[in-house]
């Protein structure tokens, strides 16, 4: 693990984050196994969810060109845009 992913998980269990790297992950290892003794659920980082965001002015571009390559037996686009279909 790298000193700075050591040093959130200390500091989100509220454990000091000074030392060397030997050190810290002595202390993340202690920390989680005390933590499995008591039953704590291992700490895990937030995840950041990514908003997926539609381009609504390409879609159409997107969808014509998708359509374009299916009328003319292109089989990789054809694939994708019953894929597409499906999905959409």
């Amino acid at each position: 693990m790298v000193v700075a992913e050591l040093k959130i998980e200390l500091e989100a269990q509220g454990l000091p984050t000074d030392g060397t790297r030997q050190v810290l992950y002595q202390r993340v290892q202690k920390a989680r196994r005390i933590n499995r003794s008591r039953g704590i659920p291992l700490w895990v980082p937030p995840v950041e969810d990514d908003e997926v965001v539609c381009n609504v002015t390409i879609l159409p571009i997107i969808v014509f060109r998708l359509l374009l390559y299916h009328v003319t037996g292109n089989n990789v686009i054809s694939k994708l845009w019953y894929f597409l279909y499906t999905v959409l």
